[in-house]
């Protein structure tokens, strides 16, 4: 993994600017109704790209505040989300994370998903195996993959975004063990911590820098990611948008997915 090293001091970085702004009162702006954005999220997007420059110069950037529809990066590029949760940012929670990714010809070559207030580092490289660096001290992770008509299956679903589709999906499932989190990468992250088994969003609305860097983890660490109709995420292309939503788990397969995607309205 020694190519992609340097990024563990960078994201330790971005913990610096992250929680230094998060201890105190700060501005918040709306990119759009309902999406605010804060100094916070720019500055440690602007701090990837650059330390990233300096030893990638010639590299392609998709970020969430860089991001301009219908903008091409190319046959490879960084994928970052520099604040995932930036509502829970707000709301002082605890619960957002930072993410960067690598993505080759559609492929993901690597992944890092931060968790600042736990000081936590999960990464993983493709074909390596996946790892956290807790407090700076480095184990592996395995999941130990679960049947979909397990007992005591838990689902993580989200704190700011009730969604009734779902909820009826987890029901159909008979899936009574229920957890909230806050951001996508959060909610990933609690999966690969053993806290929760499933996350099923079927929203057409996250984009590739929500999905990416939990999507290699997960895979690495021997866990399902897919969309709702179980299908591998396509990143190439410009939308940028998980259309049909995703899943991921700790469970052998995803074929339960294909039985019930009349359930899901928006992933037809």
């Amino acid at each position: 993994m020694k190519e992609f090293d340097f990024l563990f001091d960078i994201v330790k970085k971005a913990f610096d600017i992250i929680l230094d702004i998060y201890s105190r009162d700060f501005d918040v702006e709306y990119k759009a109704p309902s999406d605010p954005v804060t100094l916070a999220d720019k500055l440690v997007d602007e701090l990837y790209i650059r330390e990233i420059s300096r030893s990638f110069p010639d590299s392609a950037f998709l970020t969430e505040e860089t991001y301009k529809p219908g903008m091409d990066t190319g046959h490879s590029f960084w994928c970052i989300d520099p604040l995932d949760g930036t509502k829970d940012y707000i709301q002082k929670n605890g619960e957002f994370c930072t993410m960067v990714s690598y993505i080759h010809r559609g492929d993901i070559m690597f992944g890092i998903i931060g968790l600042p207030v736990k000081n936590q580092i999960i990464f993983s490289k493709k074909g390596k195996g996946s790892y956290i660096l807790n407090n700076g001290i480095r184990e592996r992770i395995k999941l130990k993959p679960k049947d979909i008509n397990s007992a005591d299956l838990t689902a993580i679903h989200s704190r700011n975004h009730q969604d009734k589709m779902l909820f009826s999906v987890l029901d159909h499932l008979n899936i009574k063990n229920r957890i909230v989190r806050g951001s996508v990468g959060n909610k990933i992250a609690s999966i690969l911590l053993g806290e929760a088994d499933i996350y099923i969003h079927p929203s057409p609305h996250t984009k590739w820098w929500d999905s990416s860097a939990g999507e290699i983890i997960i895979r690495e660490a021997g866990g399902c990611f897919t969309d709702v109709l179980n299908n591998r995420i396509d990143y190439t292309g410009k939308t940028v948008f998980n259309e049909k939503g995703i899943a991921a788990s700790n469970l052998k397969d995803h074929k339960f997915l294909e039985s019930i995607r009349g359930m899901f309205r928006t992933a037809h």
